[in-house]
C-alpha cells in the first residue's frame, strides 16, 4: 500500500553530472500513488523429469506465494483435450521447492505419483499439465490463469539422458520430442566429475546428427578428448544453461 512503500536514494546510486541532494533512509519519501497488482500469474512452461530425477518443474510469469501451492489440483493428462480415450492424472501430493525469486515450482513426486505417471507421460506426445485457478497465487494473492483440460499445455522438451564413449570420442545428448540439432552450441555443455572436477566443451567439438532429432551426437575434439582423460573419472553429470529457448 501507500502507506507503507517508501523511497530513499544513497548519494552513490545515481551517476549524473549535475549535483543531487541524496535522500537518506530517516528521510526517506512516501509514494505518491501505489496501484495494487491486479493481473494474474500464468504458466510459462513445465518439464516432468519423472523417469530421470522423480521430479516436475514449473515456470511461472512472476512470483507465486508458496504457501497457496495445492499440489493436488495439478493434473497430467495423455492429449491435449480429455475425452474417452484420454488418460489422466492428478497428483496427490509431494514436496514442492521455490526457486529463481518464487517463479520456478520444483515438485518431488510420492512414489504413488510416479508410478502412475510412469504408466503413460513417458514422452512428449502424452504428457499435457492442466489445473483450475485455486492451484496458486501470486504475491498479491491473485489466482493463477487456469489451464482447463480442453486445453492442456504440453510438456517442455527436455533432456532425459546422455552417454559419453570415451573410446570413440562421441557425447550423445538423448530428449523426449525431436529438437533442432543447432539449438545447443557445444560450449554450453559443461560435464562434473563426482569429485567436482568441471570440464566444458569448446567450439571444435562438432555436431553430427540431422537437423532435426531426438538425440544430438558432438564428435569431441582431441582438447576435449585430453582433457576428460585427464581427469580421470568414470562418472560425469552433465548440465546445460536455463533458459533455451529452442527446447
Amino acid at each position: 500500500s501507500r502507506s507503507d512503500s517508501y523511497l530513499s536514494i544513497a548519494e552513490e546510486a545515481l551517476q549524473s553530472t549535475k549535483p543531487f541532494i541524496p535522500i537518506g533512509q530517516d528521510a526517506a519519501l512516501m509514494a505518491q500513488e501505489y496501484i495494487v497488482d491486479e493481473t494474474s500469474p500464468s504458466l510459462v512452461s513445465f518439464r516432468a523429469l519423472v523417469t530421470v530425477l522423480n521430479k516436475m518443474e514449473l515456470l511461472f510469469s512472476e512470483p507465486l506465494s508458496s504457501a497457496s501451492i495445492m499440489l493436488s489440483e495439478l493434473t497430467i493428462q495423455s492429449d491435449q483435450a480429455i475425452d474417452a480415450a484420454t488418460v489422466s492424472y492428478t497428483l496427490t501430493g509431494g514436496d514442492p521447492n521455490f526457486t529463481e525469486y518464487n517463479t520456478v515450482l520444483e515438485i518431488t513426486l510420492t512414489n504413488e505419483d510416479r508410478n502412475a505417471l510412469e504408466a503413460f507421460a513417458t514422452v512428449r506426445d502424452s504428457t499435457y499439465l492442466s489445473f483450475p485457478s485455486s492451484f496458486a497465487r501470486d504475491t498479491a494473492l491473485n489466482p493463477i490463469t487456469a489451464i482447463p483440460n480442453s486445453n492442456a499445455v504440453q510438456i517442455a522438451t527436455v533432456l532425459t539422458g546422455f552417454s559419453l564413449d570415451m573410446d570413440s570420442g562421441f557425447l550423445t545428448l538423448s530428449f523426449n520430442g525431436p529438437v533442432p540439432t543447432s539449438c545447443i552450441d557445444p560450449t554450453d555443455i559443461e560435464l562434473t566429475t563426482e569429485n567436482d572436477q568441471m570440464y566444458s566443451l569448446v567450439s571444435a567439438d562438432t555436431v553430427v546428427s540431422p537437423p532435426m532429432s531426438n538425440s544430438i551426437d558432438f564428435q569431441l575434439s582431441k582438447t576435449s578428448l585430453d582433457s576428460l582423460k585427464l581427469l580421470r573419472s568414470c562418472v560425469y553429470y552433465l548440465s546445460l544453461p536455463l533458459g533455451l529457448t529452442c527446447l
